[in-house]
């Protein structure tokens, strides 16, 4: 996407959003026109860096002034001030001054919170701006990934290290034997004995591993051993390390009659194939790291986290984490907003710092699941420019097992550091509803964050300050950001839209409508005009692929229609364009085909094809769909 073309885009987004606030806040418009000119003006300067970089990291200041009950002057090139005496930023400050007293920066007693979500709007809109870092900020990216690598203990050689084990019988080490290994970390004893009593509590509740009552499968990512497309139900690598754990003969082929007739196309090696390192957008700031994992390595991945994610749900660890629902979270962040007695704390670095000597201590009550997770660990990765990295971290983002691991990781340490004393079922479950984890996400007591924060960085982890809120008003977990109880999360443009590309038209369309829903109705109403006659309107939280239609709107009105008749059925119909994709799809020879259905389980109605889609291209095309299903979804009835 050219720089060129985006920061029109985004000033233009800009002057929309300063239009819409305006009509909220009709008392600041004047201050809003010495605003906006500001802006032109540095947009002129500075780009799209303006609003990418330097509005964002305004917004990070704001929340921790917001946090901590204070505005104080920032370095930031946007955080010049008024005057010496009236220490509030000069850009912005109508909004400012309704949060912040002018004379000394103390937060108002009943701060306007529609000014504090406008003020994060404008400051946040570009944020995930959907464009490329340049290779400066991607060789820095890679560089970081390496320094925080180097900072971690060497694995023992049970995990294909060069460290010594920990203990001199050989078997995994629990966290008290960390702590005398490593004593300069300054690890607490106590807590150390705590979270084996909880660890061990956690790991016996999922219960015990049988890779045969778990699901194998793919992820929808690329793997390791080539950037082309490839079938990835034809292993061709199968190191004795993975066939130790997981039998090749049971776990990689439909029958052993198969497995017989592939020993020689499989390679049984110890020369084991690393992960590849791709960067991928996160923002324009900084690119996201992630390790493409060899094929066989993420089949077997996938089995542990089908048992992570299965057993989780079944017991009481889903009132602490549930990996597939974020709303644990952001409903506790709204509740420590409201009266301060929940922190939300956010970590560094988190999935590059989980160390195999602490997920060896967290898992060593469940032999088999250790063994797995050591058989299906990546060793090494593969970086840009083709040097191949001994790892010391337990896995990198790529891995299905690294979001599930760290997860239960940290729910240990935030619940032994909320603990004092003994440490039973019966007390772990009475932090429920004050206790929760997703990833490197952690809502805790506020009394216990300070003892939680020391015990994460005694054990390689990095607390991230800046994200980390215990104030009696601000906090931010899982995409929410809550100011006393009020919801002030920002809604996020993404990139300009290309007329051509389908898959930009559709992400349009979901800008557009989140704008609407937050009523910037002149945002929303810019970005429908460049995709005028590309799309349809559809009633607002139909499910259908379209434009949100305004409340009051008349648009719906001329969406054409027929009377259908079906077998057993006659129903209104309405012609709309709907997101389809169109796949070129590569058929492929060979026995593996069969393993591919018995792993897919195509319903019998379907026409399956074994084989891989070599490209999916999203197309935009008209079809005729039912109104009764359309309106039923958009007014909450049921079928």
């Amino acid at each position: 996407m050219s720089k060129c073309r985006v920061q029109p885009e985004l000033v233009k987004i800009f002057e929309c959003l300063i239009q819409d606030i305006a009509r909220i806040l009709p008392s600041l418009a004047h201050e809003f026109e010495r605003d906006l000119e500001r802006v032109r003006i540095l947009a002129e300067a500075r780009g799209v860096h303006l609003f990418c970089v330097d509005l964002p990291a305004q917004a990070k200041h704001l929340d921790r002034c917001l946090d901590d009950g204070q505005y104080v002057a920032s370095r930031l090139p946007l955080g010049g001030t008024v005057s010496r005496t009236v220490q509030i930023p000069k850009l912005f400050r109508g909004l400012y001054l309704l949060i912040f007293s002018a004379q000394d920066g103390s937060i108002l007693e009943s701060p306007n919170v529609t000014a504090i979500r406008a003020l994060r709007q404008l400051l946040c809109f570009a944020k995930k701006a959907d464009l490329e870092c340049s290779e400066e900020k991607k060789a820095a990216a890679v560089a970081t990934f390496i320094d925080t690598d180097t900072q971690l203990p060497d694995p023992p050689q049970t995990w294909g290290g060069t460290g010594p084990c920990i203990r001199e019988d050989g078997q995994p080490a629990t966290f008290a034997d960390i702590v005398r290994a490593f004593p300069e970390r300054g690890i607490d004893i106590r807590f150390a004995k705590r979270l084996d009593t909880v660890s061990g509590i956690l790991v016996s509740t999922l219960g015990q591993y049988d890779y045969r009552e778990w699901r194998f499968r793919h992820g929808p990512g690329a793997v390791a051993e080539t950037t082309s497309k490839k079938f990835k139900y034809d292993f061709e690598n199968w190191s004795p390390r993975l066939d130790s754990h997981f039998p090749f003969s049971d776990c990689a082929v439909h029958n052993w009659m198969e497995w017989a007739a592939t020993s020689e196309t499989c390679q049984m090696t110890e020369d084991e194939i690393p992960s590849r390192m791709v960067s991928v957008r996160k923002t324009y700031k900084a690119p996201r790291l992630i390790a493409c994992e060899p094929s066989e390595h993420m089949w077997c991945q996938q089995n542990i986290w089908h048992y992570f994610s299965e057993r989780s749900e079944r017991t009481w660890i889903s009132k602490f984490v549930r990996f597939h629902d974020q709303s644990l979270n952001q409903d506790l962040c709204r509740r420590g907003s409201v009266d301060g007695s929940l922190a939300t704390l956010d970590l560094n670095e988190a999935s590059d710092r989980v160390t195999p000597i602490v997920v060896e201590a967290m898992f060593r009550a469940n032999p088999a699941l250790l063994n797995a997770l050591m058989a299906s660990r990546t060793r090494s990765v593969t970086l840009p420019n083709g040097v191949v990295l001994p790892l010391r971290k337990f896995s990198t983002m790529g891995s299905a097992c690294t979001f599930p691991v760290e997860s239960l990781v940290f729910l240990a340490i935030a619940i032994a550091s909320s603990l004092e004393g003994e440490v039973t079922t019966k007390r772990v479950l009475e932090l429920a509803g004050r206790l929760s984890v997703f990833g490197d996400d952690i809502v805790v007591p506020v009394e216990r964050l300070g003892a939680l924060s020391a015990n994460l960085e005694s054990l390689w982890f990095k607390v991230n300050s800046s994200k980390t809120f215990t104030g009696k008003r601000f906090r931010e977990s899982c995409g929410v950001d809550a100011f006393v109880g009020e919801e002030v999360t920002p809604t996020y443009w993404h990139r300009t839209v290309d007329k051509t590309d389908a898959e930009s038209i559709a992400s349009t369309v979901a800008t557009h409508n989140n704008f609407l829903k937050r009523d910037l109705v002149t945002v929303a109403s810019y970005l429908a005009s460049t995709i005028h006659n590309l799309v349809d309107y559809v009633p607002m939280d139909s499910g259908a692929f379209g434009l949100y239609a305004p409340v009051g709107s008349d648009k719906l009105e001329y969406i054409s229609s027929r009377c259908a008749w079906e077998p057993g059925l006659q129903q209104m119909q309405i012609r709309l364009r709907t997101l389809q994709s169109v796949n070129k799809w590569t058929e492929t020879e060979g026995s593996s085909a069969l393993l591919q259905y018995f792993t897919e389980r195509p319903a019998p109605h379907i026409m399956w094809r074994h084989g891989y889609s070599r490209l999916t291209r999203p197309l935009i095309r008209s079809q005729w769909v039912s109104v009764d299903d359309i309106f039923r979804r958009s007014t909450g009835e049921e079928g």
